[in-house]
């Protein structure tokens, strides 16, 4: 923050700061030590914390005697804080706080994260703070109509933004309720595998999760709370669909049909259209020949029913992915048989804490111990959005692409067999089986604790490796003829995750309809906006997926509201995308991409298009994207100025 910072007040003795203390992230509770005495004399000792680019976030290089000695300051400043009466936390100056953020993530990342982080962890928000609107504009914003598709993640936080700069809004969700993905995954085991003090929106981090990676549980509430604090739920219209919607020429306005679960089809007149659906809403089910003739139950982990009952019966979970790993050892736990059905295995993650709650003296500290709980957010986002990039960048020169990209990603490689060498040593069957035959981020990394390969080794469960032919009466039948008799078959099978924006059929300009323009290959500049299609601006669209997507989503939601925000202010009707912009950032996204693990050849993922093309995930070093993001630039489109219609022959505004 630039501003003072108040936290709730320690009134608790010395033995119980002592207590806690043990539990303390040591290069986190060093940032807060700079903070509290206004200067970097923590850092005076001759040591300080490093990190790796991959690997636990807990380990920081130091020894014990070392951490041993900033606990101890950290008791005296926290009890003379304390004797103060806890007062408010002035900010550190520029080139200080600068020096702080680079010792505290451990030098893991370059200069040029540095501002970003400090935004992000809410330590110094200034570059990513809202423009500032006088009276008259909030006046005019009143007459502007956003539409926004989708009350999950990135809906929500739209709404808030909207909201927070006085400009009406409404949201068409499909679903009942709000939370997106979260409400419809909730399948056993469904967890989030990023930490939630990452995983969660920079305005509205929170001190007290239950678990460093949280259940499903709690991270619909987590949305659900904020859409009730923020008043989003009264902008929301449940149980409908945005069928179409068209670009008027005329008046520059989108019509859009909206159907509703009782049947019935309204239009609406928006003069911004924000789909915010995300990647991840619509399951992926494989069309297998005689699946109509099954006697069991069919499931998606994406639309789960959570009245299913595995205890004692036969079951087979198809897909090894993220929702498999996570639901496979739930299930063996109650199955009397379980089969779990692999195409191709996935590289694990180890994450020893990944099921374990936060210790309570931890939650004391990010609680009360000022930016405590921000200089831990900030040096995980320093790995988690640059050094799984360094072990994931193709090295043209390195002669072994078909076990891995470089070296870097080699000795990555060569980590993960062994871990999972000491936890199958007694089962050499399943070793064989579990270890993938591409280069680790070639696909999605998953976390596990071990329950997933634990799972595997029961006498009642069984791996399968191959494809699926068909299914008959009792079960399914594998392409080598094996059958497996099964009363319940979870398809933990994924998300139609390339075929973004469907069913919705957007037309724009002259009549184009926006997946006719994409074909196979959704695109977008900036992940956003796309030519011919004026005012429409995607949350989480084509090319835009990290490690963290709600990083990624605020990236989105800042560009988005700088533009409508810039629109309003300089009275335009529509802003489109120059067609030169546009494939000048769709040529370099391909390069950027190809030169990644992730468009391994081969490989099939939900990164992938049908084409074989990397479409999902940001290939370009993050903070260019942050930067990128910050601010429209007006010139980079064709503007139209109120009492104009949209046209490509719109002189550009300039503004930068």
């Amino acid at each position: 923050m630039s501003e003072p910072v108040t936290y709730p007040p320690i009134t608790e003795n010395d033995d119980f700061i002592s207590d806690a203390l043990r539990e303390a992230s040591i290069p986190a509770l060093m940032g807060s030590l700079s903070h509290l005495r206004g200067d970097l004399t923590i850092w005076g000792h001759g040591f300080s914390p490093s990190a790796s680019p991959f690997g636990p976030i807990d380990l920081d290089g130091m020894t014990e005697e070392q951490r041993e000695l900033v606990r101890a300051e950290a008791v005296k400043a926290l009890a003379a804080y304390r004797d103060r009466g806890s007062p408010t936390v002035e900010p550190l100056d520029g080139e200080t706080l600068l020096t702080v953020a680079r010792l505290v993530i451990g030098n893991a990342a370059p200069d040029a994260f540095l501002p970003m982080l400090l935004a992000d962890s809410g330590i110094d928000d200034s570059a990513i703070a809202p423009r500032p609107w006088s009276e008259r504009e909030r006046q005019k914003a009143a007459d502007f109509a956003v539409l926004i598709v989708g009350a999950g993640m990135s809906g929500i936080l739209m709404a808030i933004r909207m909201a927070q700069a006085g400009i009406p809004y409404t949201i068409i969700e499909k679903n009942a309720e709000v939370g997106g993905t979260w409400l419809v995954n909730s399948y056993p085991g469904c967890r989030c595998d990023v930490p939630n003090f990452f995983y969660s929106y920079s305005f509205e981090q929170r001190p007290d999760w239950s678990h460093q990676f949280c259940e499903r549980d709690d991270i619909l509430a987590y949305f659900q709370e904020l859409a009730r604090t923020y008043g989003v739920l009264d902008k929301i219209e449940f149980g409908s669909e945005v069928t179409e919607a068209v670009w008027q020429e005329h008046d520059s306005t989108w019509r859009i049909a909206v159907a509703r679960s009782d049947g019935t089809v309204t239009t609406k007149v928006a003069n911004a259209f924000i789909p915010a659906v995300g990647q991840l809403s619509r399951p992926k089910t494989p069309a297998l020949a005689g699946a109509a003739a099954f006697r069991g139950v069919t499931c998606h982990t994406g639309a789960y029913d959570r009245s299913l009952d595995f205890a004692g019966k036969r079951v087979a979970v198809v897909g090894t992915g993220a929702s498999g790993i996570q639901a496979i050892p739930e299930i063996a736990a109650k199955a009397s048989h379980l089969f779990v059905v692999q195409r191709s295995a996935h590289w694990l993650l180890p994450s020893p804490n990944h099921q374990a709650e936060v210790p309570s003296g931890q939650k004391w500290l990010l609680k009360h111990v000022p930016h405590y709980a921000r200089w831990y957010r900030a040096r995980y986002a320093s790995r988690a959005l640059y050094g799984l990039k360094v072990v994931a960048k193709i090295d043209p020169s390195w002669p072994h692409q078909e076990r891995s990209v470089s070296a870097a990603n080699d000795q990555v490689r060569e980590r993960l067999i062994d871990h999972l060498k000491s936890e199958l040593s007694d089962r050499p069957d399943l070793l064989e089986k579990v270890v993938p035959k591409y280069p680790p981020f070639a696909t999605r990394i998953l976390p596990n604790d071990g329950s997933y390969l634990r799972a595997l080794k029961r006498d009642t469960t069984e791996l399968v490796v191959g494809e699926i032919a068909s299914l008959d009466e009792d079960g399914i039948v594998m392409a080598d003829g094996r059958h497996l008799d099964v009363d319940i078959i979870l398809y933990a099978t994924g998300f139609q995750s390339s075929q973004f924006l469907q069913p919705m059929r957007i037309v724009g300009r002259g009549g184009e309809a926006l997946h006719d323009y994409w074909g196979q290959d959704a695109r977008a500049y900036l992940g956003i906006t796309v030519p011919k299609f004026p005012n429409l601006f995607m949350v989480f669209g084509p090319g835009t997926a990290v490690f963290n997507v709600i990083f990624l989503a605020e990236c989105n939601s800042r560009y988005i509201m700088d533009a409508v925000q810039g629109m309003i202010e300089s009275d335009l009707v529509s802003i489109e995308c120059r067609q030169a912009v546009y494939d000048e950032y769709v040529d370099r996204y391909r390069q950027e991409a190809n030169a990644l693990a992730i468009a391994t050849p081969g490989v099939s993922s939900w990164y992938k298009s049908a084409s074989g093309n990397v479409v999902s995930n940001l290939p370009f070093d993050v903070p260019d994207y942050w930067n990128w993001t910050r601010k429209i630039r007006f010139e980079d489109f064709h503007v139209a100025p109120n009492g104009e219609t949209s046209s490509t022959n719109a002189v550009a505004t300039g503004r930068g």
